[in-house]
């Protein structure tokens, strides 16, 4: 997470700060969109979509980029009846990376919704699964520092029950009715 601003500052108050560090975080996921477009199509390849004309449609893009995707992840589209080497997809695990870009991307859409004297039970939920995400995000690292990891999973077990407290609140006042006096 490149950014001036700690997105897990838990008092934001920064709005040019806030809005610097969304875009930085668009332009981060801009450059990746087309390798992650093509793991998306490989991967609906292999879940049995095996019309080019139909992947293109769904990803908005021509035939010629699908073919260049799919190719691009070891499947040959002319091909129809291939099953993938080894019997399944080569899906890759969960890595640290996507899920901190994750935690990042949803920290960058709710940190306009904290800067104000009273975010709702809503926001708050919404900041305290984005910092979530971030802990996941560590638990996934590759650190041989175990304290941090220990830190990380306590901190990800704090910011669920937040979560958690913030979306009974939030419901709590949707179901109250309101009086008149």
């Amino acid at each position: 997470m490149d950014s001036t601003v700690d997105p897990l500052d838990t008092e934001p108050t920064d709005v040019r700060g806030a809005a610097l560090a969304a875009l930085r975080g668009w332009a981060v996921r801009r450059d990746r969109l087309a390798d992650n477009r093509a793991d998306l199509m490989a991967a609906a390849w292999w879940a049995g979509t095996r019309t080019v004309a139909e992947l293109a449609r769904a990803a908005d893009v021509s035939r010629d980029t699908v073919y260049d995707d799919l190719r691009a992840r070891g499947v040959e589209p002319t091909d129809k009846t291939a099953e993938p080497a080894g019997g399944l997809p080569p899906y890759a695990p969960l890595t640290a990376e996507p899920v901190r870009e994750l935690a990042q991307h949803a920290w960058s859409l709710v940190r306009p919704a904290m800067l104000t004297d009273r975010p709702d039970w809503a926001a708050w939920a919404a900041w305290h699964l984005s910092i979530a995400l971030d802990r996941i995000g560590i638990l996934l690292e590759d650190s041989a520092n175990p304290d941090r990891k220990v830190d990380a999973g306590e901190s990800l077990l704090a910011q669920l029950a937040a979560a958690q407290e913030a979306a009974q609140k939030h419901w709590a006042e949707l179901n109250t009715p309101t009086r008149s006096i």
